[in-house]
């Protein structure tokens, strides 16, 4: 029986397609023959001088192994060439140029990739010359002629002729070290080579003497042709003076701009981009990347390959090598190594966590690495395909457009309309953001066009007419268009123009692009066709070896030709300018689609039972092949493990093969959500994990390890509730382990947001302690503590949450866990700082975490630090310190883009509030108010709506006042402590001024009694000043002043000497409101 590789169905061996998918089960059911081709091409001969003596040194293993690794290092030279390496005949390898592609520089190409090959030897040389004694030399010869090219599958020749025989002996006649190269390859090489004539050759079989050069070198600038764009932009002026009046902006201005060319695909997006580049990359750095259609997890893939070709980094770089390029891009600007450490995290130079940060301080980094690039030279980063970008990259691009100062960065995002369909904001409000929608053109634009890609003979009238009506203003349309009819022999080129071969009776223009391109298609040799859809499933970027691994294994040594003919037709194209080691495979040789809507035609056209098949052999050959790069990768080969399950499922039904698909997929899933949390991007690994969970059913023991991660991310993203049900289905599994369950229960805040009660939260926390305590993992238990510590905040006892900290500290230290550590750090000393009671500071543990965060590069710790010295400056009366002290702090935060923290700045009004500045203090709570609500936050918001309220009344703005304690009403939890107590204070104040004194007293001392049984001092004054302010309204100045000057006693005591003289002002000079008579004796 034959095991269907597509949906795993058992079929009997007679049988040629599955019985059950369709699918084919023998390469005589999935290939065809290709036609045989007469070409002028270019052969190379190389073999090893000396080879049967190195054979006698080394044992057969030994020998086997060397001599692989000579003919892999020697394929790589050629491939970089293009050339075609057809065989391996014992020691000698034979290479073409000029299949499956001619070039009018084969010969140019062969004679460089000689040279590659000895400079490749060279570096093979010194590694198995000190691992066995020994050492290789090459000789070469090459000859240009016509050939017959066949089909290797047929088992021809690839090349055959005497041009291919010839070769073959230059190479016997050449010495070890030497290249020796035929008359013709002489004559179209002559300009770029020095050459020296040698004596002519008495070759076996040949009449007369062959003439030969012997190949000294080769000019560096005689370079193979590059990539271009002949034809001129057309109808595109404005949108391109646009372009470089941003980039004139940004340099002038020295600040960042964001430009968006948005438009449908084959619109001139890319065109227009080329246009632009030309003409500023000669005063600015440009640099490139993309983004992938399946990258969640990938937050910062098109960055990566943006610096990794900008710094030059190389495959074979060590991680301190790596990571030392990234660190030369930005200088001599401080903190440069901690820059480029948390680059080098996030675009995966680094793995361990250490190096990776929270996504504000990845943002900030690489902010700051732009800035100082821009400093030396303008900065152009374009970036391609950004409707695929995940949030967080996304985010990235508007942080940089924000928050750069004194550089000038040009952002150049180039996407089509459905980035607005996923992002309605994106560039919403900003002076220095521009977006450009590029139209179709207009029928002379076209006709333009047209015009320039025929060349000097224009088309029949009604030809030309056909090729625009169907273009419907599309330049890209028109190109295709045309290469169909070209490959259809209806147009054929003669010298800069094109000749009609016959005038047809009508075109079959599809109405659309993707009709299009699936005619065009269909009108490819089947061989071309099944190459095209393989590369598609690798993406719209491929290797030639990738699409190899695909191929049936009679095919994979003919791939390459069919690449390279499908580059001839303008469908792919080599991939000369990207990196070679960021898509999947180290290789030179790489291409890409046309346009990605030419890979979509292509994989739309592959039948199911195919796609399932290919996605399973391309995530194989991943793993085997690429293991080193597993940590950058896991997700590329989770999406195709997930499509080859989801497309058998949809074909096959459930299966056992289907369900091992879903089992590998998961685990690569899992492993890519690990570095998705490491850099930051939340809504990248819940997608992610969602993706993992939809595979497995709902009983599988995997769920629940999967569903404790989804949990958190689900929540940062507002979905409570769907958090809520992650927590739920993970304690009442039965598959749930210990640790799952315990960090279901540890989900403190979540619940908190839902409005649980502390009562009710506290038997989950306690249950989480004591399974982390059974476990014995130190990082565990100090997880734990933190949910407590969470616990206790919320019900105020700030003073147990010190000593949580105190506790859970040295456990995140043994776990060598610094973010965790970091954390319970912060907690402990905010919790220190806010308490009601307490009776002195303790600036040195203040000054230890200060230089605790320095050390390790957490500059939110560092921010919350200094923030905190500037409280201590401000309580001893220094207030020009303070105030410079928090805005060292402020300026971290800003720096980073922490719009949160920036905007709840309470710190800097109490600071005023303190030294009695009063109209400072409402303005910066105004600011506040405002800014959270810009920014759609409520948990915060609530609590300063209240406040404001409160201080509002102080000035007897009462409307204002109700306004703002109607936003408290709406946003603000029934449990939430710090906005219940000012609502309460609130009402007590109204009811005071409404003259009902017997009720504003009793809720007043209702909001004390409140305040007292919770430790945040600023409930605590605030419930003081409310009592306050009741007396006074109800004629009592004395008893008012009374708990004003006890307030300031209190707050002496805490050690806060400037609010306590400022208070001690205020009840001195308290008076009652106006009309208010105070009750007599």
């Amino acid at each position: 029986m034959a095991a269907c590789p597509s949906c795993g169905e058992a079929n009997p061996d007679r049988a040629r397609f599955c019985l059950n998918c369709g699918a084919a089960l023998s390469a005589q059911g999935a290939t065809e023959r290709a036609h045989e081709t007469r070409r002028r091409v270019t052969v190379l001969f190389t073999d090893v001088a000396g080879s049967t003596s190195i054979g006698e040194q080394l044992d057969p293993e030994a020998l086997r192994e060397v001599m692989q690794r000579y003919f892999d290092a020697m394929r790589v030279a050629i491939e970089r060439h293009e050339g075609t390496v057809e065989k391996f005949i014992g020691d000698a390898v034979m290479a073409v140029f000029g299949i499956p592609q001619l070039h009018e520089d084969d010969a140019l190409r062969a004679v460089r990739a000689a040279f590659d090959m000895q400079t490749s030897l060279e570096t093979l040389n010194r590694d198995i010359g000190a691992r066995w004694g020994v050492e290789l030399a090459i000789r070469t010869g090459i000859n240009t002629g016509e050939v017959v090219a066949g089909d290797a599958t047929t088992g021809q020749a690839l090349a055959t002729g005497d041009v291919v025989n010839t070769a073959a002996r230059l190479e016997q006649a050449a010495g070890p070290g030497q290249v020796l190269i035929g008359a013709e390859t002489h004559r179209l090489v002559r300009q770029a080579v020095t050459a020296g004539r040698a004596e002519p050759l008495t070759l076996k079989g040949k009449a007369e003497p062959v003439p030969a050069w012997l190949l000294t070198g080769v000019d560096a600038s005689a370079s193979a042709q590059e990539r271009r764009m002949d034809s001129p932009m057309v109808g595109r002026d404005r949108q391109l003076r646009i372009l470089t009046d941003a980039a004139e902006r940004a340099r002038v201005d020295r600040a960042p701009q964001l430009v968006t060319v948005l438009g449908l695909a084959g619109v001139g997006k890319s065109r227009l981009v080329h246009e632009f580049l030309g003409r500023v990359r000669a005063d600015a750095t440009v640099i490139r990347g993309r983004c992938l259609s399946y990258g969640d997890a990938i937050t910062y893939w098109p960055l990566s390959e943006a610096l990794r070709a900008a710094a030059g980094i190389q495959a074979d770089d060590s991680v301190d090598q790596a990571t030392d390029r990234v660190q030369s891009l930005a200088g001599n600007v401080p903190q440069a190594g901690v820059i480029a450490r948390r680059v080098a995290g996030a675009i995966g130079l680094v793995s361990d966590e250490s190096a990776t940060a929270g996504g504000q301080e990845t943002f900030w980094a690489i902010r700051r690495l732009f800035e100082a690039m821009a400093r030396a030279r303008p900065l152009v980063a374009v970036f391609d395909d950004v409707q695929w970008g995940t949030p967080t990259f996304l985010d990235l691009l508007e942080h940089i457009t924000d928050w750069s100062r004194e550089a000038p960065i040009l952002l150049l995002a180039i996407a089509r309309p459905e980035l607005l369909e996923a992002r309605p904001t994106w560039g919403g409000g900003k002076l220095n953001a521009t977006t450009l929608l590029l139209e179709p053109l207009d029928d002379a634009a076209v006709d333009e066009i047209l015009t320039n890609l025929v060349g000097s003979r224009p088309l029949p009238v009604d030809l030309a007419r056909k090729i625009e009506d169907a273009a419907e203003g599309n330049p890209f349309f028109v190109e295709e268009l045309l290469a169909m009819l070209v490959d259809d022999g209806v147009l054929e080129r003669d010298g800069d123009a094109f000749r009609v071969t016959r005038t047809p009776s009508e075109i079959a223009v599809p109405p659309t692009i993707e009709l299009l391109l699936a005619a065009r298609l269909d009108h490819l040799p089947a061989d071309e066709r099944a190459t095209l859809g393989r590369a598609s499933v690798v993406g719209k970027r491929f290797g030639a070896s990738e699409v190899a691994q695909l191929s049936p294994e009679t095919e994979r040594e003919t791939s390459l030709m069919r690449l390279m003919a499908l580059v001839r037709k303008e469908l792919v194209r080599l991939d000369e300018q990207a990196a070679a080691d960021l898509d999947a495979l180290d290789e030179e040789m790489r291409f890409r689609f046309r346009h990605q809507l030419v890979r979509d035609a292509a994989y739309e056209a592959l039948p199911k039972h195919e796609r399932a098949h290919l996605h399973e052999v391309f995530a194989d050959w991943m793993e085997h092949a690429l293991p080193h790069r597993m940590t950058e990768l896991h997700e590329v080969v989770a999406h195709h493990l997930e499509q080859a399950c989801l497309y058998r499922r949809s074909v096959g039904g459930a299966s056992e093969a289907a369900a091992a698909l879903a089992r590998r997929a998961v685990t690569h899933f899992a492993a890519a959500v690990d570095r998705s949390q490491a850099v930051g991007d939340m809504a990248a690994t819940a997608r992610l994990l969602e993706r993992a969970l939809a595979l497995l059913p709902k009983d599988d023991p995997g769920r629940p390890g999967l569903l404790v991660k989804l949990t958190e991310p689900l929540a940062e993203l507002a979905r409570l509730q769907d958090a809520y049900a992650t927590v739920e289905e993970v304690l009442a599994s039965p598959a749930a382990d210990d640790a799952a369950r315990a960090r279901a229960l540890e989900t403190v805040e979540l619940l908190f947001w839902l409005g649980w009660a502390a009562a009710d939260v506290e038997p989950r926390v306690e249950e989480a302690l004591a399974i982390r305590r059974r476990l014995g993992e130190p990082g565990g238990i100090a997880r734990a503590l933190l949910a407590k510590i969470q616990l206790e905040w919320f019900r105020g006892h700030l003073s147990m949450g010190v000593q949580l900290a105190e506790e859970a500290l040295p456990l995140a230290q043994a776990a060598d866990d610094i973010p965790l550590e970091s954390r319970l750090r912060g907690e402990k000393l905010v919790s220190s700082l806010v308490q009601t009671h307490r009776t002195k500071r303790d600036d040195r543990e203040t000054y230890e975490t200060l230089e605790f965060a320095r050390k390790h590069g957490h500059l939110v710790l560092e921010a919350v630090v200094l923030r905190t010295i500037a409280h201590a400056l401000a309580e001893d009366g220094e207030y020009d310190q303070a105030i410079e002290m928090n805005r060292r702090g402020r300026a971290i935060m800003a720096d980073m883009g922490m719009k949160l923290m920036l905007a709840s700045g309470a710190g800097d009004r109490h600071i005023e509030e303190w030294f009695g500045h009063r109209e400072e203090s409402l303005r910066l709570l105004r600011e506040e108010f405002q800014a959270l609500q810009e920014l759609g936050e409520r948990a915060y918001l609530s609590t300063v709506a209240g406040e404001l309220a409160l201080r509002l009344l102080d000035e007897d703005r009462v409307e204002e006042a109700r306004e703002a304690a109607k936003v408290a009403v709406e946003t603000g939890a029934a449990d939430d402590l710090a906005t219940q107590v000012a609502l309460a204070a609130f009402r007590a104040r109204i009811l005071a001024r409404e003259g009902k004194a017997e009720d504003a007293e009793r809720l007043a001392r209702e909001v004390v009694a409140l305040a007292d049984t919770h430790e945040f001092f600023s409930q605590y004054d605030l419930a003081r000043e409310t009592l306050a302010d009741v007396l006074r309204w109800s004629g009592r100045l004395s008893e008012a002043r009374r708990v004003i000057e006890d307030l300031a006693d209190h707050t002496e005591r805490r050690a806060n000497r400037t609010y306590a003289a400022t208070l001690r002002r205020r009840a001195e000079g308290l008076v009652a409101p106006p009309g208010v008579i105070e009750p007599q004796a």
